[in-house]
């Protein structure tokens, strides 16, 4: 038992985890849909990367605060819990450093971000899902928009981005097409030249101070 690596011990009706800590060598725990208040006993397991705490009875961050401390943890799922106080979770996501893939949803604390993606993503350097979703480059960015001037940055940020996509699809066409039509010259200038009268690449600079 001691050289366990993954446990899966949902639907159990547990109201506490007593005796998991001798699994020292436990890398994959799932005790979802149980009726756990806290999990401070996982602190010990230096090799704990995934943990699945879902459906329970989690209401508070300082029954889980001690996962800061489970310095290999990269996968949490602590979705449809009870979690209501936003702030104290997202100070506790900052210091699980190594976080890539979180589940935070079905939890009344969601409700309580001003934008809830945002501010995990700008917070949550290392995240890469949030609730099933992908975070991209591009979500980074809005998210720090968000940061430094509310709802307006976001939103002009997502109107750069849109705007840099028709510009690379633009040229991508054009490339495409010189391609295609190498011999008619006459034919692709004229092309080039009535797409310049909507935007000359050489105008455009993309600079980024963030």
């Amino acid at each position: 038992m001691k050289n366990l690596k993954c446990l899966f011990i949902r639907n159990n009706c547990l109201t506490d985890l007593r005796g998991i800590e001798c699994l020292e060598q436990l890398v994959i725990l799932d005790v979802s849909n149980n009726l756990l208040t806290e999990t401070n006993v996982l602190e010990v397991l230096p090799n704990l990367t995934t943990l699945y705490v879902g459906s329970n009875k989690l209401s508070d961050t300082t029954g889980i605060d001690s996962l800061a401390r489970c310095k290999s943890l990269s996968t949490l799922d602590v979705s449809r819990n009870m979690l209501k106080d936003s702030q104290s979770m997202l100070k506790l996501l900052i210091r699980i450093r190594q976080l890539s893939v979180l589940y935070l949803h079905g939890n009344p604390l969601v409700r309580n971000f001003e934008s809830y993606r945002a501010e995990i993503t700008t917070h949550c350097t290392n995240l890469k899902f949030l609730d099933d979703k992908p975070i991209r480059e591009n979500d980074r960015f809005c998210a720090k928009a968000w940061m430094k001037t509310g709802m307006q940055g976001m939103k002009e940020e997502k109107i750069r981005q849109k705007d840099v996509e028709d510009l690379e699809m633009h040229v991508y066409v054009l490339g495409k097409f010189k391609h295609e039509d190498s011999g008619g010259k006459k034919h692709l200038s004229s092309a080039v030249s009535s797409s310049q009268k909507e935007i000359d690449i050489s105008e455009i600079m993309f600079l980024n101070l963030a």
